[in-house]
């Protein structure tokens, strides 16, 4: 749908609030989308630590919805947490629509590495519950994230629920499953970089929880198994680098740090395979940029993984060091017949535009 198109419909008159607490890439290609065809106001909710802190926030907030009185026609979330509190609270009194997104960490609980907002405390989970429980819609990335469960992140077998629907009874809005998409315009191999007996894992890896949540410890442990392979970690913090380097990793294990959205076409596009073996995640972006740059995927048995990757010899099942060697050698096997299906699963189940366009319909709505 061209602009021209949604200015025959009234659209890009439209008025959207969108908050977030990061502007990462999937927030940023929201807002370009939702830009271009209605007026976006962005609203940055400052992630804090402390509870004074954290109200001097909301108060911000409020006085700031309050002043824009009742100028939108959608007030457009990212993720169920505190920030998403007011917008929806404030939302339903004005009667605007509100919609938010759940992307993995407001759907699940890890107690074992107290990760997810269900691990949090009761304040935090209230806000968070009445954000779910009140949106007009939820767009979770991959229905998962409305009812699952998690085997592999629980060492005891016995799995772990995930979902909204398990954690926030009582939802009134409507729950529309909407995927991310991908530009495989900018997510293209880079010719001629690709080394062979290359693992690569990127992530937003700043402290200790972040390490386990993405599988590194596990991703290390491989790493000593295949002493005839390089496996390279990107995205670690200073501090956690600096007390990583004090221990004992294995001599094919290399550590970096963050690195800029434009340069990971080039780090994707010179190692063969790519692994995912998070304890928990939602629709990770980085496996789908990777596997659009030729990498092999390898993941973990988690939410929207096996869904992104749909080959089950690629997949591990349970957190078991075996089964891992056994897929990243199934991946290393493809990677050498110069597989091309993976970039074009990709292509073919998340492209931009079906995000783009069902954005638009729920603006029409």
């Amino acid at each position: 749908m061209t602009r021209d198109q949604l200015a025959e419909t009234g659209i890009t008159s439209r008025k959207v609030l969108l908050v977030y607490t990061g502007y990462s890439t999937f927030v940023q290609a929201d807002h370009e989308m939702l830009a271009s065809f209605s007026q976006v106001t962005p609203y940055n909710f400052r992630p804090v630590k402390g509870p004074l802190a954290t109200i001097r926030e909301l108060v911000r907030q409020l006085f700031f919805l309050f002043s824009r009185w009742k100028q939108y026609d959608l007030i457009f979330i990212w993720f169920a947490d505190t920030h998403a509190f007011l917008p929806v609270w404030y939302g339903r009194m004005r009667k605007i629509k509100t919609a938010v997104v759940i992307g993995g960490f407001d759907a699940v609980s890890i107690p074992e590495i107290k990760y997810g907002l269900y691990c949090s405390n009761r304040v935090r989970q209230f806000l968070g519950r009445f954000s779910v429980r009140n949106a007009t819609v939820l767009l979770p990335v991959d229905g998962s994230l409305v009812e699952n469960t998690n085997y592999f992140a629980d060492k005891k077998g016995k799995g772990l629920p995930v979902g909204i629907n398990y954690f926030v009874p009582g939802i009134r809005g409507k729950v529309l499953v909407l995927p991310t998409g991908y530009d495989a315009d900018f997510w293209k191999p880079v010719e001629g970089i690709r080394r062979k007996n290359s693992v690569v894992t990127v992530g937003s890896i700043i402290h200790w929880q972040r390490w386990y949540l993405k599988g590194c410890d596990f991703f290390t442990q491989i790493a000593v198994q295949i002493p005839d392979m390089d496996f390279h970690i990107y995205g670690a913090g200073d501090t956690l680098l600096a007390e990583l380097k004090k221990t004992k990793l294995p001599h094919n294990l290399h550590l970096h740090g963050f690195v800029l959205t434009k340069e990971l076409p080039a780090i994707y596009s010179s190692h063969q395979i790519y692994a995912q073996l998070s304890l928990s995640e939602g629709l990770p972006n980085v496996l789908c940029e990777a596997m659009l740059c030729g990498c092999i995927p390898v993941g973990s048995d988690v939410n929207g993984i096996p869904g992104v990757i749909g080959d089950k010899e690629l997949i591990v099942d349970e957190f078991n060091i075996p089964k891992a060697v056994t897929a990243i050698y199934h991946a290393k096997m493809l990677a050498e017949n110069n597989n091309k299906q993976f970039r074009n699963r990709i292509v073919e189940k998340f492209p931009l535009t079906n995000r783009k366009v069902n954005l638009s319909l729920l603006i029409q709505s």
